[in-house]
């Protein structure tokens, strides 16, 4: 999944088609990277995200259906805003593991837990330490917890450039060599959560069902 801003695509518009031609998915990140949700009123936020829409599936060719909001600075209404949007998932949610599905009024949406521990712009030395931060919570939760969720992100500005582009190729080697797991995008996960009807978990019920996907 490319969690893109809107105003990045208007400036690049091949790299938008080709996202979607190599068959990967297009998700809003506001219009520009400092147009930041927490800083406007009701109207603005709102006016932000349709009009983020509106960039997306004009130039791509597909209507975005997920959200991540810049800096995760979102504010009480955005849940609101993106489900009355008809956006399938949304990001900006850290204070769990497993992803799950949002109740919004008479609609839902599915939160998929973004955190930036690993986030490489906070690993700004070697970066065989960006590979080995995902290998071992990789590691660590195929052993231990068989149905659970990691999300590696990477910033263009930086995993783009050859110096952390070859530890991106290289963990993706690395999971792809476990059975049982489903490298997946946002979308496609989001809507098996919705299929599945999976509910916020408490501590007495920790797990998806065994069914559910590493």
């Amino acid at each position: 999944t490319f969690v893109a801003n809107a105003r990045a695509l208007e400036l690049n518009p091949a790299a938008a088609v080709q996202i979607v031609k190599s068959g990967h998915e297009i998700a809003g990140h506001s219009y520009a990277q400092d147009d930041l949700l927490a800083y406007l009123n009701a109207e603005q936020e709102k006016e932000i995200i349709q009009r983020c829409v509106r960039i997306i599936t004009e130039i791509s060719g597909e209507r975005p259906k997920g959200w991540l909001s810049p800096v995760l600075a979102s504010t009480e209404r955005t849940e609101g805003i993106l489900a009355d949007e008809g956006f399938l998932w949304y990001g900006d949610y850290n204070h769990v593991d497993l992803p799950f599905v949002v109740p919004v009024g008479q609609k839902s949406i599915v939160a998929l837990p973004h955190s930036d521990f690993a986030d490489h712009r906070v690993l700004r030395q070697n970066p065989r330490d960006w590979f080995d931060v995902y290998k071992d919570t990789f590691d660590y939760l195929y052993e231990n917890e068989p149905t659970s969720y990691l999300n590696i992100t990477v910033h263009c500005h930086f995993g783009g450039r050859p110096l952390i582009a070859t530890h991106v190729d290289k963990i993706l080697k690395y999971i792809r060599g476990f059975a049982d797991v489903w490298i997946v995008r946002h979308d496609e996960l989001a809507q098996w959560v919705l299929d599945n009807q999976i509910r916020e978990w408490s501590n007495q019920d920790r797990f998806f069902p065994a069914s559910a996907p590493a």
